[in-house]
């Protein structure tokens, strides 16, 4: 790779290399530094991976702003995409945090800021980040704070890589609306991420523990309990915990440390409220413009006309005779306020009554832990068959889980039977080879060395025994002629021993030079 040459950028040296991707250092001709990363090569063929890398891309070539991370051009090195980025010398807050790095107040303030501003700027242009956590805030080495990372990010619907069932984002930093759905979110996902991001980064510690709680009870956590902020400053306790509402229409808009939070999208105030209502001299103006107005009996439709009092004796005013009428307005007042109650409480009943038999059916219905999941996700902590469902959750995965490490064992079994068998498969070929060598009593004596207990144990000791016959036939073979020359003299010496003298009138005849070479006859005489 290095020297290959993306938008007129080249590859100059390796920065790092991950799951997804590789980054490198990059120059341009003028020497203009940028951070190229090119996916991976075996991850080319998966289209949803490609996708995501590509969006990021698109995503943040639009964005133009100091605390983001800005994106220069896309490309392709041979079948590779790239992506070319603006170079940044630092680390992110989580890399910091591991190397146990502790942030000042200041700091933290600081930071606070620059990303609100990021992220407003970013939802301004309905961008939801989706993914805001510490490994996504880079510190550069002006102690400015850059986001990263848009991979996930969705933009006005149009581009969103999630499928049914699928959770884009880190669990640890969702929002309750993010676990529960993770395709119907908007940018208060992100306010809430970062509030619990800001809540690691001040306290030091993680959110919620994975290595002593499951996905599941996490999940739990997220959207039914309040996230635990006692570990942190009253200041940033008091200014998180609106945040963190787990109701999105309850989070305020995102501000500067220290500026009041106010609330988004709260409906404009009837002009009933803006009114104020006389009440009384000594009523606050604050309260009176939430009193309730109150209604006299002459602007009631049904008041009731008294006749004139008629004059007493001493000239006092006679008190007048009051009709019955007032009692059974009361009455029937109180007999209709009665109907409603019994309506309302009716209606809601009903409303119980469907809801519990919802309950009920949703819950029959489930079969796998992942039903019973849902279940528990749809209808809430207060479900009728709530506890039931998290033992039958708990229950499935623990046979699961049982099942699975069966099936593992069983697995780890069978493999290792076949690894003996091919083992004792070649060990017998071996054996075999050995055996087939057995042509000399060397190579008996080996085999009988090396396999004590052999299969062949019996016919390499014959083998060698009739090897050495052989060797002893042979050797007596080669040696019985120098035996036969040694015996001949010994027996020719035996034989004239046993051999009678006998008279001879053999005559002996010499040659004589005397005679002219004539034979000179001499004549033995008997007993001489």
């Amino acid at each position: 790779m290095q020297g290959q040459v993306i938008n007129g950028f080249e590859l100059k040296k390796q920065l790092g290399k991950g799951g997804m991707a590789e980054v490198w250092y990059a120059e341009n001709e003028i020497g203009k530094p940028a951070a190229v990363k090119v996916l991976n090569e075996n991850l080319a063929s998966y289209p949803q991976i490609v996708e995501r890398f590509h969006n990021e891309a698109l995503v943040m070539v639009k964005l133009d702003h100091p605390n983001i991370r800005q994106v220069y051009g896309y490309g392709y090195i041979g079948n590779r995409h790239c992506i070319v980025m603006e170079y940044l010398e630092g680390e992110d807050l989580e890399a910091l945090m591991k190397n146990g790095r502790q942030f000042t107040d200041e700091e933290l303030r600081r930071w606070w800021d620059q990303t609100v501003d990021a992220l407003n700027y970013t939802h301004a242009m309905d961008i939801v980040h989706r993914d805001i956590k510490p490994s996504n805030l880079f510190l550069d080495k002006r102690g400015n704070i850059k986001l990263l990372d848009f991979g996930i990010a969705k933009v006005k619907e149009s581009i969103s890589l999630t499928s049914t069932g699928a959770m884009m984002g880190t669990l640890m930093y969702m929002s309750p609306e993010q676990v529960k759905d993770t395709k119907n979110i908007d940018y208060r996902t992100d306010i809430y991420s970062l509030a619990v991001t800001f809540a690691q980064l001040i306290s030091g510690t993680c959110p919620y523990d994975s290595n002593s709680s499951g996905d599941f009870e996490i999940r739990e956590r997220i959207v039914y309990k309040p996230l635990d902020l006692s570990g942190l400053p009253a200041s940033w306790k008091s200014f998180l915990a609106p945040y963190l509402e787990k109701e999105p229409n309850n989070r305020p808009a995102l501000c500067h440390f220290g500026a009041t939070p106010s609330m988004m999208g709260a409906p404009a105030q009837s002009d009933n409220l803006n009114k104020t209502i006389a009440v009384g001299a000594n009523t606050p103006v604050a309260e009176q413009a939430f009193q309730p107005q109150r209604q006299t009996m002459s602007d009631h439709p049904t008041s009731i006309h008294v006749p004139e009092a008629t004059q007493t004796a001493a000239g006092t005013e006679k008190p007048k005779k009051k009709k019955k009428v007032g009692l059974w307005i009361g009455l029937g007042v109180g007999a209709l306020a009665v109907l409603v109650v019994a309506i309302v409480l009716f209606l809601k009943l009903r409303e119980k009554s469907i809801r519990n038999e919802a309950d009920n059916q949703a819950y029959q219905a489930c079969v796998t832990a992942n039903d019973y999941r849902s279940y528990m996700r749809d209808f809430g902590s207060d479900a009728l068959h709530y506890d039931e469902a998290k033992a039958k959750v708990e229950r499935l995965v623990a046979d699961s889980t049982a099942k699975a490490l069966q099936a593992i064992a069983e697995e780890q079994a069978r493999l290792q039977a076949e690894a003996e068998a091919r083992a004792k498969a070649e060990a017998e070929q071996i054996e075999d080879k050995f055996f087939e060598n057995c042509t000399s009593i060397a190579a008996c004596d080996s085999y009988l060395e090396a396999y004590p207990q052999g299969r062949y144990v019996t016919e390499v000791e014959a083998k060698k025994a009739e090897l050495k016959e052989a060797e002893k036939q042979a050797v007596a073979k080669k040696e019985a002629p120098k035996a036969a020359e040694k015996k001949k003299p010994a027996e020719k010496a035996t034989k004239k021993q046993q051999e009678p003298k006998k008279a001879s009138n053999t005559k002996t005849v010499k040659k004589s030079n005397a005679n002219n070479g004539a034979p000179k006859v001499k004549v033995k005489k008997p007993g001489k």
